[in-house]
């Protein structure tokens, strides 16, 4: 008796969807033998394909991936049918709940008939998505942000399954407080004060829980300059070691610092004849190129000192690349050479003059900027050179920015220019007395020295420049993993921080 009242139930949703599509089937409601409602079932997918919706021979059991007869069209399977079913529109599949379905078979253009095929099956609504019972998951974290005073920033977050947002603030990150109104994925900061610094997180909430996002540091530079470490003569190059210290070139010195950010500066190894680019790999030991030497150092952090390769003259700008290999880039040879961890060199591309900075871009090339020809040439892992773009004024720096577009500064006309991966280029900001180098900063902004200029600028992205700090002929600069930035002053011998 209940098995026939659940028939007679689902026969009821039959005739109330299918009847003004398939035709006048009067008796369903009345129908209890399973045979009859296959039958019918089958007779309107088969009025369906006559119609040129389905392509390929196909029936209900298929379809609905449940044989039906009346051995398995139990109360278990009319449940299953009522309530197992809902139709995704975008995708035009069937989905169950525990797997979806491929309806290929019925063809692509079916959707009318899913529909009702799934009203047959499922009394809800076929456009009615199936509720998620999943917490919220993050897709996009909030970044750390290095700001200036007076400039807009934002906090910004992605997640999927959110129904609300909450963002919180602490000065000191250890007592956090709810941000008033703060209830959106970005957290806006127009005209930001020193007052803004801090840590951030948001709490991302629904129905089924709630997730909190890593937690943000805003560092605002006030424009706050102090000398760190002073005696490093011609200091140039500059980057943070794993371990936290800087380490800086000191092209007249020819010596390689370490320079704690308490302030003291210990000459871990000399004797490198025009100390100039610096890296550090993944085992601590820093690369540098010392250009009247005609050679490249390998320094441990204790202060070994080998030469890893003298067979490049006047080498200059040095990266490691993704194959492991050490690309190398000679302005008084024109040259660009690869060196192997074991010193092997060869001259992988020659005529690009005055070649100075070298980067890895897409796909594996080198881009590398031609001072003496105010060009940039593509390189290939091959050997194969290229000019990628040309006019930009005695190109010095050049950078891949998070954005996909190379930066570059052009120290002939006081401008960078940004360019796209097809060398199209535009200046993004003009007027930098004698630019150096560029870096990009936690939170998309650049940060340019301006060697004639005893400048620094910060540069936004719409090409807001801002002078943050004077300082005697900087050349490097890096921001520190505690979001200051570090100037290395070739004029000056020194060090300094900008808070």
């Amino acid at each position: 008796m209940i098995e026939l009242l659940a028939m007679v139930a689902i026969m009821a949703v039959v005739v109330a969807l299918v009847i003004p599509w398939v035709g006048n089937y009067t008796n369903w409601a009345q129908t209890t033998t399973t045979q009859h409602t296959v039958a019918v079932l089958n007779e309107a997918l088969n009025e369906y394909r006559s119609l040129g919706g389905i392509n390929k021979s196909h029936s209900l059991e298929g379809a609905a991936g449940i044989t039906l007869n009346e051995q398995t069209l139990t109360d278990n399977v009319i449940s299953a049918l009522a309530t197992g079913f809902t139709c995704g529109n975008e995708r035009k599949t069937f989905l169950s709940r525990r797997e979806h379905i491929d309806t290929t078979a019925i063809g692509s253009t079916g959707q009318g008939l899913r529909f009702r095929f799934v009203a047959i099956l499922n009394p809800t609504s076929p456009t009615e998505p199936e509720e998620s019972h999943d917490t919220p998951e993050i897709t996009v974290q909030p970044s750390d942000i290095t700001a200036s005073t007076g400039l807009s920033y934002t906090l910004k977050v992605s997640a999927n399954h959110a129904t609300s947002y909450q963002w919180f603030h602490s000065s000191d990150g250890s007592s956090y407080s709810v941000i008033s109104g703060a209830t959106s994925t970005d957290l806006d900061f127009n005209n930001i004060q020193s007052s803004d610094a801090g840590y951030y997180y948001v709490n991302i909430i629904n129905n089924y829980g709630q997730v909190t996002s890593r937690t943000a540091k805003i560092t605002v530079l006030e424009g706050s300059v102090t000398k760190l470490a002073s005696g490093i003569s011609g200091a140039y190059g500059i980057i943070e070691g794993n371990d936290n210290n800087l380490y800086v070139t000191a092209y007249d010195g020819d010596a390689l610092y370490r320079v704690t950010k308490a302030g003291s500066s210990t000459a871990i190894a000399t004797g490198m004849d025009g100390a100039y680019g610096i890296i550090e790999d993944t085992d601590g030991d820093f690369y540098i190129t010392a250009e009247y030497a005609d050679k490249i150092y390998r320094v441990s952090k204790s202060g070994t000192k080998s030469i890893l390769t003298s067979s490049i003259n006047g080498p200059w700008g040095i990266i490691k690349s993704s194959d492991g290999a050490f690309y190398v880039t000679a302005y008084d040879n024109s040259s660009v050479h690869k060196v192997t961890q074991s010193g092997i060199t060869t001259t992988l591309a020659t005529g690009i003059s005055g070649a100075y900075s070298v980067i890895e871009g897409t796909q594996n090339d080198l881009y590398v900027t031609a001072y003496n020809s105010d060009s940039i040439y593509r390189v290939t892992k091959d050997g194969s050179k290229a000019v990628f773009v040309s006019g930009t004024s005695y190109p010095r720096d050049i950078i891949k920015g998070s954005d996909g577009y190379f930066y570059v500064v052009a120290f002939g006309d006081n401008s960078i220019y940004r360019i796209a991966s097809n060398g199209t280029k535009a200046i993004l900001a003009s007027g930098i007395n004698g630019p150096r180098t560029i870096i990009e900063g936690n939170s998309g902004d650049f940060y340019v020295t301006a060697y004639s200029g005893n400048a620094v600028y910060l540069i936004q992205k719409d090409g807001t420049r801002k002078s943050i700090a004077t300082i005697p002929g900087p050349r490097g600069v890096i921001v520190g993993s505690d979001g200051y930035l570090y100037v290395t002053s070739y004029s000056g011998n020194a060090v300094y921080v900008i808070r």
